[in-house]
């Protein structure tokens, strides 16, 4: 089987993460969460092996999601870049 076929590109949309991009093999993976993981699990290593200690700790403290597709759109769009969007944790106040 050759492996290429299956690889999807991968983005973080983020203020302080944005733009990285990843490629992930999705043979062995089922679901959303699994392919978030893999992309943060990239981003991770590559923090950690320039050392960037503080970005790392950045990276460990914010969460991820997708937004307008799910994994079968995934297996059927070969060519498109699929983002990833950083979850705000901004409360927003409204004042009456």
């Amino acid at each position: 089987m050759n492996r290429r076929v299956n690889s999807r590109i991968f983005g973080i949309s983020s203020g302080l993460f944005g733009n990285f991009k990843t490629t992930i093999y999705i043979d062995r993976l089922s679901n959303m969460k699994e392919v978030i993981n893999m992309v943060i699990a990239d981003l991770a290593t590559i923090l950690r092996e320039a050392n960037l200690v503080n970005l790392l700790n950045e990276l460990k403290k914010r969460k991820f999601e997708n937004h307008d597709y799910n994994f079968n759109d995934i297996k059927m769009n070969p060519k498109k870049i699929f983002w990833i969007t950083e979850v705000s944790n901004l409360k927003i106040q409204v004042h009456h």
